[in-house]
């Protein structure tokens, strides 16, 4: 009986220890799950914070603001180009030298007071020759150009010439070329003399109109200003 009882302690004690030596197994394990868990959250942290390194690409935001420096630059060169229209009023101050003594720039002549201008020998005539040219019409005269009241050289130039022919009856109306065109420079305090003569033009019903009035305008610019100049007479004719 001593022995059975014996083996029913020793049995006892043998059971709560086999079940004490489970335990702590289980729960190494369950240690060993937490420390592998803890790691893993670790390196999603780590790969987050070098997201967070991303952060850099702010740096390059602010060479963005370098960008806005240089657009103020830009403006600021813009402003000052502006300063070019003043050359403007250069332009202008140029445009408004038209002083006796000048050039004018579209023509060259020299720019002074207006000349007194008038006609003299003036010779108008058809030729009615037994070969008739179609424009039969003959011309030339002589321009006096005084400047004996100026106070600096002056200058003129023909800008237009016309013929008006039968001023009684059946007039017409013919635009002329005539040379030399320019007088040149006229001294002040004198007056220059220059033969100008009509050209070969259109053709012209001069010897049909035999012994009628006509009349020669002039247009000459002078100091700036026009002057006209006319002489009327009788249309003669030589056969």
């Amino acid at each position: 009986m001593k022995t059975i009882a014996l083996l029913g302690l020793i049995s006892s004690l043998l059971v709560p220890a086999c079940g004490d030596s489970g335990g702590p197994a289980t729960d190494s394990g369950a240690a060993s799950d937490t420390s592998t868990s803890g790691t893993t959250t670790a390196e999603p942290t780590g790969t987050t914070g070098t997201t967070g390194l991303t952060g850099t690409t702010g740096t390059t935001g602010m060479t963005g603001t370098t960008g806005e420096s240089t657009g103020a630059t830009a403006s600021s060169t813009t402003d000052a180009g502006s300063t070019t229209d003043a050359g403007s009023t250069t332009d202008a101050s140029t445009a408004g030298a038209t002083e006796p003594g000048t050039s004018d720039s579209s023509t060259g002549a020299p720019i002074g007071e207006p000349l007194t201008i008038a006609l003299k020998e003036v010779y108008v005539y058809a030729n009615c020759q037994p070969i008739v040219d179609p424009d039969n019409i003959i011309g030339f005269w002589t321009v006096v150009y005084d400047n004996s009241q100026g106070l600096a050289d002056g200058a003129a130039e023909l800008t237009s010439a016309t013929l008006h022919l039968s001023l009684d009856d059946n007039p017409s109306e013919h635009e002329i070329a005539v040379t030399p065109t320019a007088s040149g420079p006229v001294p002040a305090g004198m007056s220059v003399e220059q033969e100008q003569t009509k050209q070969k033009g259109p053709p012209t019903p001069g010897c049909g109109i035999c012994d009628t009035p006509y009349r020669l305008d002039l247009v000459f610019t002078s100091g700036g200003v026009e002057v006209p100049v006319s002489h009327e007479a009788i249309l003669g004719c030589v056969y």
